[in-house]
């Protein structure tokens, strides 16, 4: 076994740019998934930092700041790689995360953060960039999309049939203006100890049941999700709430994997 010393994120970052620089003459995938900014908050150029259980959530907003310079530093050293190769705008990068921010970052103007099924805990920024594959510079979508959407895109832009049984869509066609955006249904539920929610989108609607208390919102008018339209719309979350029954009565056709620690 090896080790290597030296701040994670780094870490992964170099060797990011080691592969493209060495194997870059032919097509690949790489997914960089950086450590930063989950916890434990650990800054760099501070070795003398150490994970424990008891400290794993410490951190400062100034010391947050500087592990996304280090993300930001190492996504400018990959665009120089690919700029080296001569292949920066040929090749599709996908910049997103897997959730909301956590405690010291700012979800504005999404409501709540990281482990709800409010916005702030499950919309997330994506950024498509591939000029050489037809995506335009600056362009907006306001296609709804969900992470699995990006399986289906990247198997799309390397030219390989979707399989039927794939969750996501392609969403290139609709980023380069080719085809019109389309309604999604989208569902998440959460049950642990702490934390039981269940949500479901349509369209510009959104279903949230938070424990006991259930809402309706209208994400169009209302990114926030400040303003309850329960009882103004109850054609429309029996509507939602027949959708989220569906969904979960789909995926619990196959039973939870058994975890074992």
């Amino acid at each position: 076994m090896t080790t290597a010393e030296g701040y994670i994120t780094d870490l992964i970052n170099q060797r990011t740019v080691r592969y493209i620089r060495e194997e870059g003459t032919s097509p690949f995938f790489i997914y960089v998934p950086y450590n930063a900014v989950h916890h434990p908050y650990q800054v760099p150029d501070d070795p003398s930092q150490y994970y424990t259980n008891d400290n794993k959530n410490d951190g400062t907003r100034a010391g947050y700041a500087k592990m996304v310079e280090s993300i930001d530093k190492g996504v400018g050293d990959i665009f120089a790689a690919l700029e080296e190769k001569g292949i920066l705008d040929n090749t599709l990068i996908i910049f997103s995360s897997d959730n909301g921010g956590e405690r010291f970052s700012d979800n504005g103007p999404l409501f709540n953060h990281k482990t709800t099924l409010w916005e702030g805990g499950i919309r997330v920024p994506c950024l498509l960039r591939w000029p050489g594959g037809g995506l335009p510079r600056g362009a907006v979508s306001s296609q709804p999309a969900i992470t699995m959407d990006l399986t289906a895109t990247i198997l799309s832009a390397a030219g390989i049939p979707l399989p039927e049984s794939i969750d996501g869509i392609n969403l290139l066609p609709i980023l380069r203006g080719d085809q019109e955006p389309v309604e999604r249904t989208f569902g998440w539920r959460v049950d642990r100890t702490r934390r039981k929610m269940k949500a479901l989108r349509h369209g510009d609607w959104k279903y949230v049941q938070d424990d006991m208390v259930e809402m309706l919102f209208n994400l169009r008018d209302d990114i926030g999700e400040h303003n309850d339209l329960y009882y103004e719309h109850l054609d429309k979350v029996k509507e939602l709430k027949a959708k989220l029954a569906e969904w979960e009565a789909e995926v619990d056709k196959a039973p939870p994997p058994i975890l074992i620690h």
